[in-house]
């Protein structure tokens, strides 16, 4: 790693790049329905867990 940022600081150096990289558009967030998604048991149980301990707890 070391030795390939000496190169590019050579390059940036002796080249006279007006820049070194390009911004990229980022890609969509897509959302889909409720009704696509499909709850593992993992994360039912931890939502049951969850959900027990909130109720359980006093707020004072």
């Amino acid at each position: 790693m070391y030795e390939k940022s000496l190169a590019i600081t050579q390059l940036i150096g002796t080249l006279k790049f007006d820049q070194v990289g390009h911004h990229v558009a980022l890609p969509r967030l897509e959302f889909f329905p409720p009704m696509y998604a499909v709850a593992s048991k993992s994360s039912t149980f931890a939502l049951i867990e969850i959900m027990e301990v909130l109720e359980d707890d006093e707020i004072t």
